[in-house]
């Protein structure tokens, strides 16, 4: 074999591959332990023979050894195609027991993901040199998402157990004031998990001077305040007229040190996502808040407007399933209510229903024509309760207030 071709083989350890198996011939009950994907396995006849073995425990055959082995890849006519009884006595030549398995899988996954690596970056620069139909955004977008997931271990196929469900709702029902708080007391007695939680699309919609973009900075600032890493997509406002609007509340001292960030470059909802994911990878963002929905732009633009917020709310909310974060969007309300001097419905939701339909909670901010009364409005929450909060909105020092602290919570 030459040289060149040496470089352009794929990453890969047979030795390690075989040794993997053989522990597991060896150890039948280290199955339910190692998490390789039978995809992660490079040579086809050890990938049979692990698909062989999941397939015999899966179905409760306690009894996995060479043999059995053997007896079941002839069954269903793999027996030659991995190589016969040479291949598998080589297997176990290879391994004396089974308790470096993990140490074997380790090795395989390894060279399966640097395989990702380099597919992942093959496909790109193969639309890319191919100037078809996607665009340089859309294949960053497609790039980012695969390496987003290598780095959380995924290749998309990822499947959870019931077990599992039920482990997290009975976690969530032990701990149930988790989630993100808004700062306000009286609204987080309203959600469901006390405060927005992970994987949730939010949006917090009012008319213009309502008071939306003072919210979203609102809840970036308090989950900062925990500890909790925000970020902040501003389409509308620059870095240091936020900052500006904090320094009415905070210390300018205390401010600096808050885990905060800021990006005005993501104009489009494919830069916003990368934004996102580029923040959870490198801060571990907590929470994103995205300012505001109608500014938001996509790629094509032939779309019916109705169409390119639906995108963008879906991507989103897709968004936030992916990296497991709350992201909390402004959003506009049209004159409808205020032509029939009413606090708002989700149908005042500007330009799409897609808006109601992809969120999980929806809060409308409605004052009084006088400005002397306001209230949040829990418009839509999936799975708990709606109805009316009121609430100050302080407009000389950009934040919401509680009503009467002492209380913290309004019925509807």
């Amino acid at each position: 074999m030459s040289k060149m071709s040496e470089i352009h083989m794929p990453p890969q350890n047979l030795d390690a591959e075989m040794s993997f198996v053989g522990s597991l011939m060896l150890g039948p009950n280290y199955l339910d332990e190692v998490s390789l994907d039978p995809d992660d396995i490079y040579s086809m006849p050890a990938q049979t023979i692990y698909m062989t073995l999941q397939k015999m425990w899966s179905a409760g055959n306690r009894g996995i050894d060479a043999v059995t082995v053997a007896q079941e890849l002839v069954k269903t006519g793999k027996f030659e195609s991995v190589g016969g009884a040479q291949y598998l006595e080589r297997i176990l030549e290879t391994v004396p027991h089974a308790a470096h398995v993990n140490y074997y899988a380790g090795i395989v996954r390894e060279c399966a993901r640097r395989r990702k690596i380099i597919n992942a970056c093959t496909d790109a620069m193969k639309y890319a040199y191919e100037g078809g139909a996607a665009t340089s955004a859309e294949i960053i977008e497609q790039l980012d998402q695969r390496i987003q997931q290598l780095i959380d271990g995924t290749n998309g196929k990822a499947f959870a157990s019931m077990a599992e469900a039920v482990d997290e709702l009975e976690h969530m029902e032990r701990n149930p004031c988790h989630g993100i708080s808004t700062g306000l007391r009286s609204v987080d007695n309203y959600l469901k998990h006390g405060g927005f939680t992970p994987g949730q699309l939010v949006v917090a919609a009012g008319r213009p001077g309502g008071g939306k973009s003072v919210l979203l900075g609102q809840i970036a600032k308090c989950a900062a305040e925990k500890n909790a890493h925000a970020l902040i997509v501003s389409l509308e406002m620059a870095k240091y007229e936020l900052a500006e609007r904090y320094t009415e509340t905070i210390d300018r001292t205390i401010l600096r040190g808050l885990p905060i960030h800021f990006t005005e470059t993501a104009f489009t909802i494919d830069r916003i996502r990368q934004a996102i994911r580029a923040s959870v990878r490198r801060y571990g963002t907590n929470l994103a808040v995205v300012d505001y929905l109608q500014l938001v732009g996509v790629q094509d633009t032939r779309k019916t407007r109705d169409q390119q917020i639906g995108e963008v709310t879906r991507g989103l909310k897709l968004l936030a399933k992916e990296v497991k974060i709350p992201i909390v969007v402004g959003c506009q309300l049209n004159r409808g209510c205020e032509k029939e001097d009413r606090p708002p419905r989700l149908t005042d939701l500007r330009e799409s229903g897609s808006i109601e339909q992809d969120a999980d909670v929806v809060i409308l901010l409605h004052h009084s024509d006088d400005g002397a009364e306001s209230k949040i409005i829990i418009g839509k929450q999936r799975g708990g309760m709606t109805g009316n909060i009121p609430v100050v909105f302080d407009r000389r020092r950009s934040q919401f207030r509680e009503l009467d602290p002492e209380k913290g919570f309004f019925g509807s």
